[in-house]
């Protein structure tokens, strides 16, 4: 089953409800458009967000999480704000092209990160100031704004 289906089927049986929204398909395009111009360097157009969190533009920071999703969730909870809305953009795996984005509140990201399968994700304000991304090596990579936050973890 692909990340969308998972999302989908948590928002039908009442786990998240309304707070989260797949972006329609007119619009997913230019957010990651956006968040690509921000935050990662392309050397090609065929260049997706697979992975972008090698290529990223500016100075970066990265949080190493243990694999208990308690300590994800702590981390999470610190740094992001509960009231906000993020898009969150989750990667396909198996597929390098293929991100489905979402407007999203934390508390239904972090449900979607308990109840799905392991994948990449992003996480970037509706301002586009930070980006933060968890890849497969259970680390949290962030850049721009929340640099200053996620080093204050570190302390």
């Amino acid at each position: 089953m692909d990340m969308r289906n998972e999302i989908t089927k948590l928002i039908q049986n009442g786990y998240i409800n309304q707070e989260i929204s797949e972006v329609s398909k007119l619009n997913w395009e230019s957010i990651i458009r956006v968040i690509e111009d921000n935050f990662v360097s392309k050397k090609s157009h065929k260049d997706s967000m697979h992975w972008a969190w090698e290529r990223l533009k500016k100075e970066s920071y990265s949080v190493q999480i243990s694999n208990e999703f308690d300590s994800l969730v702590s981390v999470l909870e610190r740094l992001l704000q509960n009231n906000d809305r993020y898009w969150f953009i989750v990667d396909e795996p198996g597929n390098k092209n293929k991100q489905w984005v979402y407007d999203a509140s934390l508390k239904s990201i972090i449900t979607v990160l308990k109840e799905c399968s392991f994948f990449e994700y992003y996480i970037v304000p509706k301002d586009y100031s930070w980006l933060l991304v968890e890849n497969h090596h259970n680390c949290l990579i962030g850049t721009g704004l929340i640099i200053c936050e996620m080093k204050k973890l570190t302390q």
